[in-house]
């Protein structure tokens, strides 16, 4: 933070961050959130959670423990997840089978499905297909998709090493549980899935995203910073 400061002091520079958490932040840092597209979430009411999980198939996206956290849940009542995740490498490719395996071990094979190298113009459809989103990974620095699943109006979770996590409020529109847990996965999991079922709750969640991270909300704060410390008034189009 001091070299941070002490480069800002030197070249009278702003910075952006689109990672919300410090607060108040350093003179000359703003925040300028990611900016993802905002729709309406088709499967508002749906009483079957569906459960969606991304990631790379590499060790710290935690798949295994997702497959192991949905274990915890089989008394809770039936349930549906989809695993999607790039397997373009052989130890990518070694990881799906891996985890394909795990699945089939844990009697889930009619439960779960995976899905590998989805094109990401498909990826709204996916998360138009489901009711919660869960990112199991551990150090994650700046992940989008819990943003884009807000934006369809799911309800997220992720852990606490996830950089993008100050997006999330708490039991509003989703849940930050410990990394590397696989109870404190399942419980958050199992929270965000009661929370799928409160009535409305995609469209709010959905509206929050909006109001904080669409394309409209990071214009509006990157112009603010523009106008505010370089005096520059910028007029959004």
């Amino acid at each position: 933070r001091a070299r941070f400061r002490t480069r800002q002091w030197l070249l009278n520079a702003a910075w952006m961050t689109p990672l919300p958490g410090e607060t108040p932040l350093p003179h000359g840092c703003y925040l300028v959130p990611f900016a993802v597209p905002v729709t309406e979430h088709p499967q508002a009411g749906a009483r079957t959670p569906y459960i969606l999980e991304i990631g790379k198939f590499v060790p710290r996206k935690n798949h295994i423990r997702f497959v192991a956290a949905l274990c915890n849940l089989a008394d809770d009542g039936p349930f549906k997840a989809t695993i999607v995740g790039e397997a373009s490498t052989p130890p990518q490719r070694q990881l799906l089978d891996t985890v394909a395996r795990a699945v089939e071990d844990a009697g889930l094979d009619g439960s779960v499905s995976i899905r590998g190298n989805v094109a990401h113009s498909d990826m709204p459809d996916v998360y138009d297909q489901h009711t919660v989103f869960v990112l199991p990974a551990v150090a994650e620095p700046g992940a989008i998709s819990p943003l884009e699943a807000m934006g369809h109006g799911l309800p997220v979770v992720v852990t606490d090493t996830c950089g993008t996590k100050g997006y999330v409020r708490e039991g509003l529109d989703g849940f930050v549980c410990k990394s590397d847990s696989t109870p404190a996965l399942a419980d958050a999991i199992r929270k965000a899935v009661r929370l799928s079922r409160e009535p409305g709750i995609h469209a709010r969640i959905a509206a929050s995203a909006a109001d904080r991270f669409s394309g409209a909300a990071f214009l509006e704060a990157f112009t603010a910073m523009v106008n505010e410390y370089f005096g520059i008034q910028l007029t959004p189009p």
